[in-house]
Protein backbone atom coordinates (compact mmCIF):
# COMPACT_ATOMS: atom_id res chain seq x y z
CA UNK A 1 0.00 0.00 0.00
CA UNK A 2 1.28 3.46 -0.88
CA UNK A 3 0.58 6.29 1.57
CA UNK A 4 0.58 10.05 0.98
CA UNK A 5 1.19 12.05 4.17
CA UNK A 6 -0.12 15.56 3.66
CA UNK A 7 1.34 17.88 6.25
CA UNK A 8 3.71 15.11 7.24
CA UNK A 9 6.61 17.42 7.99
CA UNK A 10 4.77 19.42 10.64
CA UNK A 11 4.69 18.80 14.38
CA UNK A 12 2.14 15.98 14.64
CA UNK A 13 2.40 14.79 11.03
CA UNK A 14 6.06 13.91 11.50
CA UNK A 15 5.22 11.50 14.32
CA UNK A 16 2.32 10.00 12.40
CA UNK A 17 4.54 9.31 9.38
CA UNK A 18 7.19 7.69 11.58
CA UNK A 19 4.55 5.61 13.37
CA UNK A 20 3.18 4.05 10.19
CA UNK A 21 6.62 3.48 8.65
CA UNK A 22 6.89 0.06 10.32
CA UNK A 23 3.53 -1.29 9.16
CA UNK A 24 4.22 -4.33 6.94
CA UNK A 25 1.37 -3.44 4.54
CA UNK A 26 2.95 -0.11 3.57
CA UNK A 27 5.39 -0.23 0.67
CA UNK A 28 6.10 3.50 0.33
CA UNK A 29 5.36 6.79 2.09
CA UNK A 30 5.35 10.11 0.26
CA UNK A 31 5.71 13.04 2.64
CA UNK A 32 4.33 16.41 1.52
CA UNK A 33 4.48 19.64 3.48
CA UNK A 34 4.86 23.36 3.06
CA UNK A 35 8.45 23.38 4.33
CA UNK A 36 10.46 21.30 1.84
CA UNK A 37 13.61 21.21 3.99
CA UNK A 38 11.71 19.61 6.89
CA UNK A 39 10.14 17.10 4.49
CA UNK A 40 13.59 15.94 3.37
CA UNK A 41 14.72 15.53 6.99
CA UNK A 42 12.05 12.92 7.60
Amino acid sequence: MKVLCLGGSGGMGRYAAKAIANFPEITSITNEGLDISRSWEL
